[in-house]
């Protein structure tokens, strides 16, 4: 499940004009404590969640990320929102400001404020506009990291037992590497062709380079790597190339082999037993995955808090926006059919 910082899209932001219409009345999708998200917000971020995966994805996966994406992107609204009161409550929010404005300007080597007031000119954005997006994206991202993230602990027991679980994905299997000579053979020319083999391989044992006679001679596409393949498992290869290729010492040349299609001569390049490795080894990679497996888990449950805590309503219509739970946990007082201005 994916919440306010890891599916955030910077720019999505309504943008309400200096002059509006007493007529123009807008859809309101959802309040939250004293905030709206109106319809038109909601679909600006659909938009450009849209436009976003289409960049990233393709193909099935860009099907699942989409509708993974309109499933939670009405509770990631209400997240981001419940996530900035509460920044606003901890936070000394004209610090905030002027500390994300500076690191961004440093960052894109930008002198001052009226370079940046002319650059996002061409953008049809201004500054205040900008500012607002940094504090959008920035804020629950560090109301997350003061909550949630900085509280993580994984414990050494932990780790040792993750590793124990999940062994087996850290043991390396046994595999050989190694280059070839392939020349393909049937009907009543085997014998001449084998004979030119034998005299590749004598060849190679005067010295001759393995890699230069593979790329000019073998019939295998591996001749464009100097007739490298692998790594291979035994499992991997024909049994007659399997038990020569594991039984060899690295740098040695096989015989010949024999084979239906023809025949292969192989130099072994690389030989690995089976590996498995140490927690010692693996521990700061665990601790990692328990980390974000806990952040994950942590920042679900502190959306849960927030959001029992407030005052979530979603207008009828909207009820299949966000995920059951999320609906359960929103009210139906009819307080919210209210109007919001007098």
């Amino acid at each position: 499940m994916r919440f306010p910082g890891r599916s955030v899209i910077l720019f999505g932001f309504l943008v309400v004009p200096a002059t509006v219409s007493a007529e123009i009345i807008e859809e309101i999708v959802a309040r939250v404590n004293d905030q709206v998200i109106t319809k038109s917000e909601l679909e600006e971020r659909e938009g450009l969640m849209i436009q976003d995966f289409f960049q990233k994805f393709a193909g099935v996966e860009l099907d699942e990320m989409l509708s993974e994406g309109r499933e939670n992107l009405l509770r990631d609204l209400i997240a981001e929102k419940l996530l900035l009161e509460r920044g606003t409550a901890l936070l000394d929010m004209g610090k905030v400001r002027e500390s994300l404005l500076k690191d961004f300007m440093d960052r894109q080597g930008i002198k001052n404020r009226q370079e940046l007031a002319e650059l996002l000119k061409r953008e049809d954005m201004t500054v205040e506009e900008f500012l607002n997006n940094l504090i959008r994206v920035a804020v629950p991202q560090e109301i997350l990291n003061f909550e949630v993230r900085n509280k993580i602990k994984v414990e050494e027991d932990e780790a040792r037992e993750y590793y124990r679980l999940h062994r087996e994905e850290y043991s390396r299997p046994e595999t050989v590497l190694f280059r070839e000579i392939v020349l393909l053979a049937s009907g009543e020319n085997r014998s001449e062709i084998r004979a030119n083999l034998e005299i590749f391989r004598e060849a190679i044992l005067q010295g001759a380079d393995f890699l230069e006679i593979s790329e000019a001679n073998s019939d295998a596409s591996s001749r464009s790597q100097g007739g490298l393949v692998g790594p291979f498992q035994r499992t991997d290869l024909l049994t007659e190339i399997a038990d020569v290729a594991f039984s060899m010492d690295e740098g040695e040349i096989s015989e010949i082999i024999d084979l239906p299609h023809g025949f292969h001569l192989i130099r072994l390049e690389e030989h690995k037993e089976v590996h498995t490795a140490l927690f010692e080894e693996m521990q700061d990679e665990i601790r990692q995955i328990l980390f974000e497996e806990k952040g994950e888990a942590g920042m679900r449950d502190y959306i849960i808090k927030l959001w029992k805590e407030s005052y979530v309503y979603l207008y009828p219509g909207y009820h299949g926006r966000v995920p059951p739970l999320f609906l359960e946990m929103s009210k139906d007082s009819a307080d919210a059919e209210k109007p919001i201005f007098p």
